[in-house]
This record gives C-alpha cells, structure tokens and sequence, in this order.
C-alpha cells in the first residue's frame, strides 16, 4: 500500500508541477492547455508507474542472498533508470516552455533522440518476451539484431535458491527441466512455464547457474 501511495504522490506532484508549466507559460488558449495538461499527465502517469516498478525489481534483486547477475549491477540500473526519468521530466519542460519558433527546433531534434535511446538499449539487450498460450507460457530471450547479443545486459544471473531472468525471479524448485535445442536453452518450469533462452552468452551463464543450484 506505501508503494502504491508513494507512486499517487509522486504522479500528483509532478503531475502540479506540469501543469503549472503549462498554464503560466504557454501561449495557448484556455481549451489547448487543458488538453496539454490532460496528455501530458497521462504520459507522465505511465512513465512514473512503469518506473517504480522497475525500480522495486531492482531493489529485489539487491536483497537476493549471493545474488549475481551477467548484466548491469541492479545499482546501476536503479541510477539510470531514475536519470532517464529525470531527463524525459526535463524534455517535457524543454517542450513547454521554449516559444513557438524554438519550439519547432526542438521537435526537429526529436527523431535524433529517439535514435540515440533505441541504439543504448539495444547494447542492453532484447527484453524477455511473453507469449501465452492455451496450454502454458513460453517465455523468449531473443539475440540483438545487431551484436547477436546485449553487450551490457544479458539479463540472466542466479542467487543461492534460484535463478533470475530479466524481470522474473525464479526459485530453483520451479525448474523441472533444463535441455539445449536448436532455439537455444530450454528450461521448463511448474505451471506450464517455459523459457527460450537464445542469447549464447546468457545460455551458457544460465547452464551453469543450474548446475551449481542442483549440486548445492
């Protein structure tokens, strides 16, 4: 409940602030504004949300016993998830209060930016994908279109009762069956869970978790 509370004030807060922005500094009628506060406020509703929940995935894993990780340390990853964060709220406030002319050469730079953050997140690798079926959940961890593989985050690491892929924490009694196929490494797990681990580099490190998970 505190976390869903922090998450309402913070949205509240800069939510305030926006809208602040907006009226005091724009030029544009009454109607337009309204419309302004109202899509960036869901934008920043979104944001916010998708945030915090990365960043309590990330505290989890900081408090996993003997955690390890073939990726970012999760104190990395908290840092720059909530400057990125930081810089979109100053985007946003660079949009809003330039006038109309800047304005212009600050959407023409827009498609660079875009750019720039798809080509940083593909050197930290596909997310994991989720495709559910009628009998079960498979889940995929593609290669990079264009390393082959995520040179800064893998996403794969262990802990001392299981392993963790991406977003998901795993205990090591979910894990029924770990096998190489032609897609990659497969690991089956209870509830009719499957996943399709196809990065070479994160396959490999995952074999090994196991390994030490059923030796111990």
């Amino acid at each position: 409940m505190d976390k869903k509370k922090n998450t309402i004030a913070l949205n509240l807060i800069s939510d305030i602030i926006l809208a602040v922005i907006i009226i005091n500094f724009i030029d544009y009628n009454f109607i337009i504004k309204i419309l302004m506060i109202i899509a960036v406020s869901l934008i920043n509703k979104f944001i916010i949300e998708e945030t915090i929940k990365s960043l309590n995935i990330e505290l989890k894993k900081i408090k996993l016993e003997d955690f390890h990780y073939l990726g970012l340390n999760p104190k990395v990853q908290i840092t720059r998830k909530i400057l990125s964060l930081i810089v979109i709220w100053c985007f946003f406030v660079a949009i809003l209060t330039v006038n109309r002319s800047n304005n212009i050469k600050l959407w023409s730079i827009f498609p660079v930016f875009i750019i720039i953050i798809l080509f940083i997140c593909d050197f930290y690798g596909p997310s994991l994908d989720r495709c559910k079926l009628k009998d079960g959940i498979i889940y995929t961890l593609e290669k990079s279109n264009y390393t082959g593989y995520g040179i800064l985050g893998r996403k794969v690491g262990g802990y001392k009762n299981g392993i963790v892929i991406d977003k998901l924490i795993l205990d090591k009694e979910e894990i029924l069956i770990v096998d190489m196929s032609k897609e990659g490494l497969e690991i089956k797990l209870t509830k009719n869970r499957k996943f399709i681990i196809k990065d070479i580099k994160a396959a490999e490190y995952l074999q090994e978790v196991i390994k030490k998970l059923v030796l111990n």
